[in-house]
């Protein structure tokens, strides 16, 4: 019933998804367990037993990254520019779907508006990588899933830093060109919208792209880690932009399942 013939009335749907049926059934018998003593139950509740297949996360490869930023569609193209930048934020920031609203507003108040490009920069220091090379590092926060809140040091992507500044700054003092507000395409970025917002925009603009795949709270995240690997990135260095505290930690984000070789497009990533 709960599989095929339940109506939801808000999506005008029928059917629940497998992991929702399987949390209704473990709630039934919590009750049971609990009550039982009180209520008499059908006998049957103790024995339910039901499971699935979960869906293994299936990232987004760099060809299909690529055909996202290049997404144009939507009822307004405004809008569809600054939804695709978020993604964009999320990506090359290794977030969590959440951190980026954390990392990008002045607080976590409802309507608090959103960082300036040099309020984010204040953020940012200069230090060398592991063969000596100066890189830029942004001091940023990562939500940890007990919902404590920790920092960690961001190597700054040179497609991050356009979707901030606009450009590669050269030096920390090289601000001069830095825009007055978070724009794409020359549009001011007023909010962050909602996350069901995001999630529903991201699963129509693939479904326009033709790739079949459904993105969920942390599979842009887990993209970035897995593409990262795929391009032979050092565990150490992806733990960098991802913020896990162990290799054992990001070794379970990566899709190793996906064995496809890097092709030229994959490489201007």
């Amino acid at each position: 019933f709960f599989e095929n013939e339940y109506y939801s009335e808000r999506t005008d749907t029928y059917g629940l998804s497998k992991s929702t049926i399987r949390t209704i059934l473990k709630k039934i018998k919590a009750v049971y367990y609990d009550l039982e003593d009180i209520y008499i139950f059908h006998n049957d509740v103790k024995n339910f037993k039901w499971s699935y297949k979960k869906k293994k996360m299936v990232p987004l490869t760099d060809a299909e990254i690529i055909k996202l930023w290049n997404y144009k569609g939507g009822k307004d193209s405004k809008q569809t520019a600054r939804r695709v930048w978020f993604y964009m934020v999320q990506y090359y920031g290794c977030f969590r779907i959440s951190e980026v609203k954390l990392n990008l507003t002045k607080s976590q108040a409802k309507n608090s508006r959103l960082k300036t490009p040099r309020e984010l920069w204040d953020s940012v220091s200069m230090d060398e990588d592991s063969k000596g090379k100066n890189i830029f590092t942004w001091r940023c926060y990562v939500k940890k899933q007990n919902g404590e809140i920790k920092t960690k040091n961001v190597p700054i992507h040179r497609r991050l830093a356009e979707c901030f500044w606009g450009y590669m700054p050269k030096d920390l003092n090289d601000t001069d060109k830095f825009p007055k507000e978070l724009t794409v395409n020359g549009n001011t970025i007023h909010k962050i919208e909602s996350e069901k917002t995001y999630r529903q925009f991201i699963n129509s603009a693939l479904n326009d792209l033709d790739i079949d795949k459904r993105i969920k709270s942390h599979d842009i995240r887990k993209s970035f880690i897995t593409n990262a690997k795929k391009k032979n990135m050092k565990i150490a260095d992806i733990q960098n932009y991802s913020g896990h505290e162990s290799e054992g930690a990001v070794l379970a984000y990566i899709n190793d399942s996906d064995t496809r070789r890097n092709s030229e497009m994959d490489k201007i990533t």
